[in-house]
């Protein structure tokens, strides 16, 4: 059984932690494509940068194929970003998916607030979670909401926290 779990776990950081870079450059047709495939993380930072601004050339067209892209923190989204500018005002010219780029930025929050509504055995508190991590970041009104659920259960000794209206 420890077995099946070291593999299983071995198996998920390796998904989590690898990125695979691929580039194709045309001399001719004066066109690179960069392939990007597995998760874009900050452990994967300087292989990105080294790839971007070392091996593609400031005088072809740059397709980056994302579509086996898994994830990209931010890290690597803020890394990419600052390259394309400098690349394009250097007279690259660049084509990415930055709206898809974005989405595989944000669906890791999406995914975790998923997660925490099915991990929880109380439907009203999972529902709460949602919506609170959702809300504006009006600090001083998250904290305010929190402290009367709080005072509820100190008041309600076996009282639900959040209940329906």
């Amino acid at each position: 059984m420890l077995i099946g779990i070291g593999i299983a776990f071995a198996k998920l950081l390796y998904s989590l932690l690898h990125l695979d870079i691929s580039l194709e450059i045309d001399d001719e047709k004066k066109t690179a494509k960069l392939d990007l495939r597995g998760a874009a993380t900050f452990i994967q930072l300087p292989k990105l940068a080294s790839t971007l601004e070392k091996k593609v050339p400031h005088d072809v067209e740059l397709h980056v194929s994302i579509n086996e892209l898994n994830y990209i923190d931010h890290a690597c989204l803020e890394m990419l970003e600052g390259w394309a500018e400098k690349y394009e005002a250097e007279g690259g010219r660049l084509f990415i998916e930055w709206d898809s780029l974005h989405g595989k930025y944000h669906k890791r929050r999406t995914t975790e607030l998923a997660l925490a509504a099915h991990s929880d055995s109380d439907p009203d508190t999972a529902v709460a979670y949602i919506s609170h991590s959702s809300e504006s970041d009006d600090g001083e009104e998250k904290a305010d909401d929190r402290e009367g659920k709080r005072d509820d259960r100190e008041e309600g000794a076996g009282r639900v926290a959040a209940s329906n209206p």
